[in-house]
């Protein structure tokens, strides 16, 4: 005789189960929100003439401005399951570019470039940097010509302007023969070879210095060299996971900016290029006082409320969050899943370098150490915003949620009084209890399935 231990479905036991199971859902989506919520509630209560003052909740926005733009990107990424270590490098690095080709260093005679040329450099800083990142992990000798490209033209940086554009150029072609079909492999190999031994023979001819000769002709170089070993069959070889990739590119990113500024910050940029991150947009009179709501605050809005069309209402970003989910799978539904990853790490570079303008302008200036640790606090919001390590979970709105708790905490810490150093501890507590809440998520959502 078989005596059953199933529970009915109508025992108090089941019922709780099965309302624990539908509850999960809503916890996910809207806890941290209520979690903002709380916290604000409690901050007015303790400090009702100075927390909820227009001044201090601006001021909570400018501060988290860098944050929230860093944390967007961190989120597409760890979406997929991935982490991007290199972010505060790039805003670093980023910031420099800005600084240096707008102020100009007359000791390096590099000459003041117009303001229309340089505002968009730190987007195409971050974009260069998410593509090699994205190359270097899903394809890595296609990534290691960027990220030798990448050295090759900080280093030719202040050279006459048909030094780098001849640099850019033999990139382009060594890229395209490392990515192109084997047809149009053997074009690409030849235009690489013969463009770099006519630009070296020209700069020999133009008295450009054996240094910079050697640096483009190097270019020619490793691009045979991974040719072969493409033919070889290491066509496939790529990194184990995208933490080798960005902490490399970190360190490379890093050191590059502290070579093209000599490790001094550049200050006084033009009023136009401090459009976004200083100024603010006049709302009116609102109770017989100005209302002054900084720009930055608008565009991070902005970029949340498209990313969010983008990861929700998209086939992209339906492919994004199936390879965090199970990226085998995705590959045999027919997604690319290295294309989708690269446009993934590719966008993270993108609000990299929309920081690094961003706080170039609220500062009014480019200095080689910024964005040092901001990779972990731009995870810490990803995290308690709901997403998982594990890939597939999380939103946009909950990322949000997630940067303003940590904004909220930091406010809230300083107002009362707290030194630095115990608002460390205190974060690091709240991001280890969120981690650990993902894992019991993570349980309980296999328990109830």
């Amino acid at each position: 005789m078989t005596v059953s231990t199933s529970t009915p479905p109508d025992s108090p036991t089941a019922r709780e189960q099965s309302l624990r199971v539908r509850l999960i859902p809503y916890v996910d989506r809207y806890g941290v929100w209520l979690l903002v919520i709380l916290m604000m509630v409690v901050m007015t209560i303790l400090q009702p003439d100075v927390f909820f003052s227009w001044r201090n909740l601006t001021n909570i926005g400018k501060q988290n401005v860098l944050n929230g733009l860093l944390a967007l990107g961190m989120f597409v990424v760890i979406v997929t399951a991935g982490i991007d270590l290199s972010v505060g490098s790039t805003l670093a690095m980023g910031m420099i570019v800005l600084a240096v080709v707008v102020i100009g260093d007359p000791k390096r005679g590099i000459e003041p470039s117009p303001w229309y040329i340089g505002i968009g450099l730190p987007l195409i800083v971050g974009l260069f940097a998410g593509l090699i990142n994205g190359r270097v992990f899903t394809k890595t000798q296609p990534g290691l010509i960027l990220l030798l490209g990448a050295v090759v033209l900080t280093l030719l940086f202040g050279q006459p302007w048909y030094v780098m554009l001849g640099a850019a150029i033999l990139i382009f072609f060594a890229y395209r023969m490392l990515i192109a079909e084997d047809a149009q492999q053997r074009i690409y190999l030849i235009l690489t070879l013969v463009f770099g031994a006519l630009f070296s023979g020209f700069l020999y001819v133009s008295r450009q210095s054996l240094l910079n000769i050697g640096i483009v002709a190097s270019l020619s170089i490793v691009g045979l060299v991974l040719f072969f070993a493409q033919r070889s069959g290491l066509k496939d070889l790529k990194l184990p996971h995208p933490f080798i990739a960005t902490l490399g590119t970190q360190f490379i990113l890093r050191g590059l900016t502290n070579i093209l500024s000599g490790g001094v910050p550049y200050s006084g940029l033009p009023d136009q290029v401090r459009l976004l991150g200083a100024r603010d947009f006049f709302t009116g009179q609102v109770l017989g006082e100005g209302r002054d709501f900084p720009i930055a605050i608008i565009v991070v809005l902005v970029c949340y409320f498209v990313m969010w069309v983008f990861l929700e209402h998209t086939r992209t970003g339906r492919h994004i969050y199936a390879i965090g989910g199970n990226p085998q799978a995705a590959r045999v539904s027919g997604i690319n899943v290295d294309n989708v990853l690269t446009l993934v790490y590719t966008l993270c570079g993108f609000f990299a370098g929309l920081a690094a303008l961003l706080l170039a302008g609220r500062t009014n200036s480019g200095f080689p150490n910024a964005g040092l640790g901001s990779e972990l606090d731009a995870i810490s919001a990803v995290i308690i915003g709901g997403a998982s390590f594990f890939g597939g979970r999380g939103s946009v709105w909950g990322t949000l949620a997630g940067v303003l708790v940590i904004g909220l905490l930091r406010n809230a810490l300083n107002l009362l009084g707290v030194q630095v150093f115990w608002q460390q501890v205190l974060i690091g507590v709240v991001i280890i209890v969120a981690v650990g809440l993902d894992t019991v998520r993570r349980k309980a959502g296999s328990t109830g399935g």
